[in-house]
């Protein structure tokens, strides 16, 4: 179920998130079409590494990213954006097991970036699997999760999906 479409460019990012930049050496600045530029004090290695990336995504036709609003899939998101323009779609699942804070800050951050953005209304706890609470079912939820975007997205045309997963992930 689709809950709600972004406009982008539409919010303007709050104190909380220009602190948390700010505090981890990166500066945002809104410009004055209300867009935030971010400057992610590259060093040389990490500017061919995005550079890497960015002209990766670049040879996608179109993008959707599993978007929570947290620092791995804002910064995929940033550089989907940076690639593919109006080609990328954000989508961050809304469910009783993500806090409404999360949410928010993913409409914000989406909108700062200029990002279509797509609130699902996620079914991982009509899941008997996942509601058992076994072991791995931050796995089961994310796979279930995965699924859903790819179906989603598939309908709109986009049929490549990215998340921002780490080592820790």
């Amino acid at each position: 179920e689709i809950l709600w479409r972004a406009n982008p460019g539409c919010l303007r990012l709050g104190a909380l998130r220009e602190t948390w930049y700010k505090a981890h050496g990166r500066t945002c600045q809104t410009t004055c079409d209300g867009k935030v530029a971010y400057d992610f004090n590259r060093s040389s290695g990490l500017q061919s590494l995005v550079a890497g990336i960015v002209a990766d995504l670049r040879a996608l036709p179109s993008l959707a990213v599993a978007f929570s609003g947290g620092v791995d899939s804002s910064l995929l998101l940033a550089l989907a954006v940076e690639a593919l323009g109006d080609r990328v779609l954000a989508v961050t699942a809304v469910s009783p097991i993500h806090p409404g804070r999360e949410t928010r800050d993913a409409i914000d951050v989406a909108g700062q970036l200029g990002c279509r953005h797509l609130l699902l209304r996620s079914t991982e706890m009509e899941a008997p699997e996942f509601i058992a609470n076994p072991a791995e079912r931050c796995y089961i939820c994310k796979q279930g999760l995965l699924r859903q975007i790819m179906s989603t997205t598939a309908r709109q045309g986009i049929v490549r999906l990215a998340h921002g997963a780490n080592v820790d992930d």
